[in-house]
């Protein structure tokens, strides 16, 4: 009689944890569900204020271009980035001035190239090609 007892005991206090669980669980999943609403409007205001801030960012840059367009137009010194044009003229005076100077270090008509290589055969029977490149006349 107590072994039926203690069973029955056990089975009761088995379906009472269980009862309790699924209780605790539905006010847990009650509880979740009205913070994800308010986590889904957070969201959608955090959205929100994104796409106001991207689109601030967007017209700031549209008039910084704009100005620098009209910046362009009223200074004809500008290329278009914004950068003077005089840097560029300096590189090509630069250049100018350096190309003939490498000109006359090298001139290029001194140069004469040897018209026909020697071969020789070794005693492996490979070809080797024994001619200097270039010869400067003096």
């Amino acid at each position: 009689m107590t072994k039926k007892r203690y069973f029955k005991t056990l089975l009761c206090l088995l379906c009472q944890a269980i009862y309790l669980s699924f209780k605790y669980a539905k006010e847990k999943l009650h509880i979740l569900k009205l913070s994800k609403k308010g986590m889904w409007n957070k969201i959608i205001n955090l959205k929100k204020c994104l796409l106001d801030h991207f689109m601030d960012l967007e017209i700031s840059q549209n008039e910084e271009y704009q100005s620098k367009l009209q910046a362009l137009s009223f200074n004809p010194n500008l290329d278009k980035d914004g950068g003077l044009r005089q840097k560029d003229k300096q590189r090509a005076d630069i250049m100018q001035q350096i190309i003939p100077l490498v000109n006359t270090m090298i001139n290029v008509s001194e140069l004469v190239i040897q018209s026909d290589p020697i071969l020789q055969s070794s005693a492996s029977s490979v070809l080797k090609i024994t001619a200097p490149p270039f010869e400067l006349k003096e």
